[in-house]
Order: structure tokens, then sequence, then C-alpha cells
């Protein structure tokens, strides 16, 4: 019979220990979209637009580092950082729905009078799975997208900016 009031004690001790502990708060990683790691960047330049005109443009390979947190399933900030040598933020929510990597590039078009207009770039990417061809936001190892940089309108003494856009794609590796 002690044996029994002892397991009981013992049971009933464990239940109130167990409802005391502490439940972690929800943090980043509980959703699933976030972008975190090593990517390899890939734009195909052989599928450049130029002026909404298709030209053979270089392609372009670098590594990223993408850091994130999110604070919902649709609102996510973080930074992108390439071997290039820039860091941009990262951000995916309201109203997009797509990653978004926005940068200034000081000294972007060459102008044919001899000065150099600056170049607003922004890359566009989601989750894709190749199987079905469909996005998913859950996807976070394999990205597709574009980049489009455009010149300010009047740069270079015209009233038509350059405009190059090109579709890329960001695989995991690390």
């Amino acid at each position: 019979m002690r044996s029994h009031k002892v397991v009981a004690g013992a049971v009933a001790a464990m239940s109130v220990a167990a409802t005391l502990t502490v439940t972690p708060a929800a943090n980043a990683s509980d959703f699933g979209n976030e972008l975190n790691g090593t990517y390899h960047y890939h734009a195909n330049g052989d599928f450049a637009l130029v002026n909404e005109v298709r030209k053979d443009m270089p392609t372009i390979d670098e590594t990223w580092t993408l850091s994130s947190d999110c604070v919902s399933p649709v609102e996510c900030e973080g930074t992108a950082t390439s071997s290039a040598g820039w860091t941009a933020r990262l951000w995916y929510g309201y109203p997009n729905t797509y990653w978004v990597v926005d940068r200034n590039i000081p000294e972007w078009q060459f102008c044919p009078g001899g000065g150099v207009a600056p170049g607003e770039q922004r890359f566009q990417f989601w989750g894709f799975d190749p199987v079905p061809g469909e996005r998913n936001m859950k996807i976070t190892n394999f990205l597709v997208g574009r980049q489009r940089t455009n010149s300010p309108s009047g740069s270079c003494g015209t009233n038509k900016p350059l405009v190059i856009e090109t579709p890329m794609k960001l695989e995991q590796i690390g």
C-alpha cells in the first residue's frame, strides 16, 4: 500500500512540474519560410531584357549569405550579403508575395557624354517546387525570380531610363 502512495505522489509531482514548465514563445523558425544560410546566386544573361528587348548580357554567379527572421508567416526581414561586396535589406511581406532585396549602385551606367548614372537594383524571388512547377513559399532551398536594374529617368541626358532584367535563381549550398 505504501508503494502505491509513493508512486501516486511521484506522478502528482511530475504532473505539477509539467504544468509549471514554461513553454517557449514562438520564434522565427516556427514559420518555416525564413531564409538562412549560404546560397549560390545565378542570373542568366542569355535571357536578359534590355529596355524590354531580348539581348545577351553577362551571366552572373555569386555566393549570397541570407539571414532573416519572421514575426508571422507573411512578414519577414533580414539581410542579404553578396560575395560581390554588398549588403542589402532582405524582406518579405505585404503587399508582395515574394522575397525582395533592394540596393543602390552608385556608378552603374556610363553615359555617352562622359558622366556616370546610379542604378536601382531589385531582386524578387520565391520558393519553387520544380516537380509540379509551382511556387511554394515553404521551399527555402531553391528559389527563382528576376533581378531588375534601372537608371533614373533623365540620367545621361535622356528621358528614357536604361532597364536591364534577367531571370535568376538561388540554390542553398550551406
